[in-house]
């Protein structure tokens, strides 16, 4: 009984480091000249069909997929965190007087690859055992 909760117990902690690693993927990078950057061209930098994470005014959190992108304001897909609800919104608009600082959303590509490809290989090397009854 002991080797089946110590199977199970290297599949969960096997599991868990594969997701917090995966998890780690998204990078927020900072758009502008500096994060505290309020300057009036902030929409310039943003990009329809792409996602960013917006502070506003007030302490609200918005992740956003952009759909549009007009001179004074952003619509898409959101998140929103406000304290510790979360609310999702098909057209939510973003107001750029509102906007504080804004992050886009960049997808890890080498560090997915190299979790995808070096878990299996890690678990291969901790489970393999050599036989000892032969010799060469």
């Amino acid at each position: 009984m002991k080797t089946g909760f110590k199977f199970l117990f290297e599949r969960l902690v096997t599991a868990t480091i594969c997701v917090v690693l995966l998890s780690s993927c998204y990078v927020y990078k900072p758009l502008g000249k500096g994060d505290d950057d309020r300057s009036d061209d902030i929409i310039q930098w943003i990009q329809p069909r792409k996602h960013y994470a917006i502070l506003e005014e007030g302490g609200q959190k918005v992740k956003i997929r952009v759909d549009s992108v007009m001179h004074d304001r952003l619509t898409g897909k959101a998140s929103i965190r406000k304290g510790r609800e979360i609310m999702h919104v098909t057209n939510h608009i973003v107001y750029r007087d509102s906007i504080l600082t804004v992050r886009r959303r960049k997808f890890s590509v080498p560090l997915t690859v190299a979790v995808v490809l070096g878990t299996p290989l890690l678990i291969a090397l901790i489970k393999y055992e050599p036989f000892t009854t032969y010799t060469f």
